[in-house]
């Protein structure tokens, strides 16, 4: 019974709506039981399907990101971040699939057994322990239970959700390929082979013991002990850097520390030290569990375009004829304090204070016809203009979600002005401005922004 067709219709639906032997409900158990034998599956097997690969992606890309920050290779750091980026892709078409198929509205939360399974597996003695089997053993695993998905699928009845598969599947074995090209490019040695064997045999066992990354087992399993004593990730108390790296805690002041210090040439280099916030990113990423799903989404993307940009920095000074040990790269040991008043500080000072210096820098690279160089700010101001966006949608999410703070966007985004440049001031031993001094350049965002960018550059010099 229908009744908003009853009401379109009145008494000619009343009577027409009886169709002899038509069942409009069964129990849902007798329903289960009569289709049991069916060989294809029913929109509602879709959801379970569905809501187990998004769940499992979202927590693969969580931990991939608690790992970035015990990852001791700057390359392997920059790299890293993509796969995040790209499972989140899959989950997020996924998601789209699922919203077609079912309208719930309910929380994408793995099973207990692949909960359980993740927290299993999550320690490690090494970076170089955990990404090998991270690739060689529970990515393999997942591009299986993708396939078995795809084989009990129907081609023409399950179209929409055939394409999606045959795609994802495509690009995990892209991602097979690419690690191990990475592996071969810069590899990483266990710190201690006894412990990177225990380790490479327990994900083996509890692969085993869970039997396949499909759904089915709701429950937690007992999975074994992880048999690492001393794990350094996921999350480290203190980073881990390259030793390639000279590392301090501020910017170059001179040319000895850079030999592009105050000139037009700076703002490659500018673009380089973007490798400096992969960590602390990822730090939030692996922490802010509170945080919807989009929230992953759109930080996996933005996490992914900073490792672009320093990638693309440093290729431009290796062009250029400079060595990464010609410069000192300013960079934190210690994890944020606070990851949410990292993301605010990130996305409401660092990002929307860069643009005046970027697009400032783009013509005097053009007149001087360095093309190469002037596309870096160009590329590099589009991307941050979405960063900031994600920074206005989020930060008022995160402030509530961790702090129940309802503020608007404008007064947080004041108040972290205002913590920043007490902090800025005490760092840099500037005499303290008046109070009045201090309000009106915290009210004002460009004059904020003059007052604590880079104030030594001159783009009339090359």
């Amino acid at each position: 019974m229908n009744p908003a067709l009853e009401n379109l219709f009145g008494e000619e639906y009343k009577a027409k709506k009886n169709i002899r032997g038509a069942v409009d409900h069964v129990e849902a158990s007798e329903e289960q039981r009569l289709w049991s034998d069916c060989p294809v599956l029913r929109p509602k097997d879709h959801v379970n399907w569905l809501h187990h690969f998004i769940a499992l992606e979202l927590n693969v890309s969580r931990l991939i990101a608690g790992w970035i920050p015990a990852t001791p290779s700057l390359e392997w750091r920059m790299e890293m971040p993509y796969f995040m980026f790209e499972d989140m892709r899959h989950a997020k078409c996924l998601r789209e699939r699922l919203a077609e198929l079912s309208k719930s509205s309910a929380g994408i939360e793995p099973s207990g057994a692949i909960l359980g399974l993740l927290e299993s597996i999550a320690p490690a003695e090494s970076a170089a322990s955990f990404f090998h089997e991270m690739f060689g053993q529970l990515k393999p695993a997942i591009l299986e239970g993708y396939r078995h998905y795809l084989q009990r699928c129907d081609e023409i009845l399950d179209g929409p959700t055939v394409y999606l598969l045959k795609q994802i599947i495509l690009e995990k074995e892209r991602q097979m390929d690419f690690a191990k090209k990475i592996f071969q490019a810069d590899p990483l040695v266990p710190t201690d082979s006894k412990d990177a064997f225990d380790y490479a045999a327990h994900v083996k066992s509890c692969l085993e013991l869970l039997g396949s990354l499909a759904p089915g087992c709701e429950a937690a399993i007992p999975f074994p002990a992880n048999p690492i004593r001393d794990p350094v990730g996921p999350a480290p108390a203190l980073e881990l850097h390259d030793p390639k790296l000279k590392r301090s805690d501020r910017y170059p002041e001179s040319t000895r520390d850079s030999p592009v210090h105050g000139t037009l040439r700076e703002i490659v280099y500018h673009m380089a030290t973007e490798w400096q916030v992969i960590s602390p990113m990822c730090y939030a990423y692996y922490k802010l569990t509170k945080m919807p799903f989009e929230f992953f989404v759109d930080f996996s993307r933005h996490i992914w375009d900073e490792c672009r940009h320093a990638k693309v920095g440093f290729r431009r000074l290796r062009e250029l004829g400079f060595a990464i040990d010609d410069f000192i790269w300013p960079s934190a040991d210690q994890p944020p304090e606070s990851v949410e008043d990292f993301v605010t500080m990130l996305t409401l000072i660092g990002e929307a204070c860069s643009f005046k210096r970027k697009r400032g820098s783009i013509i005097p690279f053009l007149r001087r016809g360095d093309y190469r160089s002037a596309i870096l700010p160009t590329v590099d101001c589009s991307d941050e203009q979405l960063h900031v966006s994600y920074g206005a949608r989020w930060v008022p999410e995160i402030y509530k979600r961790y702090r129940a703070d309802e503020r608007q966007l404008s007064e947080i985004a004041q108040e972290v002005r205002e913590t920043f440049l007490d902090k800025y001031i005490e760092k840099n031993k500037i005499n303290v401005l008046e109070p009045g001094k201090v309000k009106q350049i915290n009210r004002n965002l460009p004059l904020f922004c003059s007052a604590i960018e880079f104030s030594n550059l001159d783009f009339s010099e090359y």
